[in-house]
């Protein structure tokens, strides 16, 4: 009689990351963009492999979806080591919203948002 041997596989379970900690977006000196710096994720189960920014015209000064803009995504994913994007040639008097999500091999993970309104010009 032959002995059937039977393979097991371990089956790991991971979450993306979650949101990065301590998201802040303060405008540029010369006003014409903002400093974005964040921490990474809490509780990772595994490596942060990078971040996606994107953001999106919401507004003009304090009125909500006046204007809409489409989500533009940062040139290229940033690398793991990230915590901070410069993002310049934004209008002024419109109000922002800024999302930065870690990528693990786990996927996208879950969003950080913060808004800013450029200043005016002159």
């Amino acid at each position: 009689m032959r002995d059937n041997a039977e393979a097991s596989a371990a089956l790991w379970l991971v979450d993306p990351p979650g949101p990065v900690r301590s998201l802040s977006v303060d405008v540029l000196p010369d006003g014409d963009g903002v400093r974005i710096t964040w921490k990474t994720p809490a509780n990772l189960t595994v490596r942060v492999r990078g971040y996606v920014l994107t953001y999106r015209a919401v507004g003009v000064g304090n009125c909500n979806d006046s204007y809409r803009g489409a989500p533009i995504s940062s040139p290229e994913p940033l690398p793991d080591n990230a915590t901070g994007y410069s993002l310049t040639g934004l209008a002024p008097w419109i109000k922002y919203r800024i999302d930065v999500r870690a990528v693990s091999v786990a996927g996208v993970g879950h969003q950080a948002s913060d808004d800013v309104i450029m200043p005016g010009s002159g």
